[in-house]
């Protein structure tokens, strides 16, 4: 590589940062290679002065001349490569962080479309909860009377579809299973205690199994 042509051929073959980082490695090669050849000419330069004809002399004056400029040349290039392709980086940085942004307010808005929806399942959910505790509460009390009248109690209407009839682990109908956090409506962590958890899900089926 001894011409300028040769040198600006070695201009990266697009803006982005992996094209330039391979023009700045192509560069840094061709660098090496001519301090390589510089540093031989100079090494032979004494002899050539003192031995050579003018002619010899002037070809290797030259030939030196020709090495230095073409590794001050791409000296120069590989100095101003790293600023290039710190810049390419930013540019895809900010454009990866654009693509983020807007693939995540997706994300928000459909979550927060969401929640109508689970407010109204929720009101529906409570509504019927309520309408079984008022059933709860009525079967509860004529039992009270049937047992003091020598009659059996009626099953409570959630014993009758308790999965555990003896009670002896409070079951949460697969609740406990989804791993939500210990202590939420959903969750029972291991010795979670559903009688003691206030306003959960689990304490609730537990309390309308008990007689």
């Amino acid at each position: 590589m001894s011409m300028l042509k040769d040198i600006l051929g070695l201009r990266p073959k697009s803006a982005d940062s992996a094209a330039i980082r391979g023009a700045l490695a192509e560069a840094e090669a061709a660098l090496a290679a001519a301090r390589g050849r510089a540093a031989i000419l100079e090494d032979q330069r004494g002899a050539i002065l003192l031995d050579g004809s003018p002619a010899e002399a002037d070809a290797h004056e030259a030939s030196l001349a020709g090495a230095m400029a073409e590794a001050g040349r791409l000296a120069a290039m590989c100095a101003a490569l790293p600023a290039r392709i710190a810049a390419a980086e930013a540019r895809e940085r900010a454009a990866e962080l654009d693509s983020l942004a807007d693939v995540t307010e997706a994300l928000a808005a459909e979550g927060a479309a969401l929640v109508p929806q689970i407010l109204r399942d929720l009101a529906a959910v409570a509504e019927r909860m309520r309408q079984h505790d008022d059933l709860t509460a009525k079967v509860r009390a004529a039992g009270t009377e049937l047992q003091a009248g020598g009659r059996q109690r009626i099953e409570l209407p959630m014993r009758r579809v308790w999965p555990d009839p003896t009670n002896a682990t409070p079951t949460t109908f697969g609740f406990d299973r989804l791993d939500r956090g210990a202590g939420t409506v959903f969750f029972r962590a291991p010795g979670f205690d559903p009688a003691r958890a206030q306003g959960s899900l689990p304490r609730w089926l537990a309390a309308k199994a008990a007689d």
